[in-house]
């Protein structure tokens, strides 16, 4: 058992989620809580001190971008943790490896997102600085941080699936059994 596995399965047990689903949610939540912060740091920055020269120019960029690898990484381990089918909405990525859909979700928000950091000084090297918030690059950034939201939710929504058919399976499982005259007394 890996170091992942045991911390996941401990905020499973902590939670009551799989740890599939625990210990993802709580590194995209805290990620994106440190690219938040990383995003008023910059905006106040900008008003402050005007532009900046280049990409990593001034700290802010730093917790933006620890904070969108934070939700990738908070994506591949939704993918990467399960063992079997996690939940029945899970993609089949693989012979045995089903993926949540919230986590295939998480990680292309996060990627689709990270792809506006060179994107954007691309954008600033041909075009110039942007005069507003509101550029291609700059909503690229936004957008897939803020549909990180969704994906956590959707990766929520399958964890209470997953228990949900767990729960399910045992009390048909138990009940086939106690109506079953050959059972053995383990049931």
């Amino acid at each position: 058992m890996t170091v992942l596995e045991r911390a996941s399965g401990a905020l499973g047990r902590l939670t009551g989620l799989p740890g599939w689903a625990a210990l993802p949610l709580l590194l995209s939540g805290s990620s994106l809580l440190l690219a938040v912060i990383g995003l008023y740091w910059d905006v106040a920055l900008h008003i402050d001190e005007g532009r900046d020269p280049g990409p990593l120019a001034n700290p802010a960029h730093y917790f933006i971008l620890v904070g969108l690898y934070g939700i990738f990484t908070a994506g591949f381990l939704a993918i990467a943790l399960p063992r079997g089918r996690p939940a029945p909405t899970a993609v089949r990525i693989g012979r045995d490896w089903h993926a949540p859909v919230g986590g295939l979700l998480m990680a292309a928000c996060a990627s689709f997102a990270l792809m506006g950091f060179p994107l954007d000084d691309i954008s600033h090297r041909m075009f110039g600085q942007d005069v507003t918030l509101w550029g291609p690059t700059h909503l690229m950034m936004l957008g897939g941080a803020a549909l990180t939201l969704i994906a956590a939710l959707v990766l929520l929504a399958e964890a209470r699936l997953a228990l949900r058919a767990l729960r399910s399976s045992r009390a048909s499982s138990t009940t086939a059994c106690r109506s079953s005259t050959s059972c053995s007394t383990r049931c």
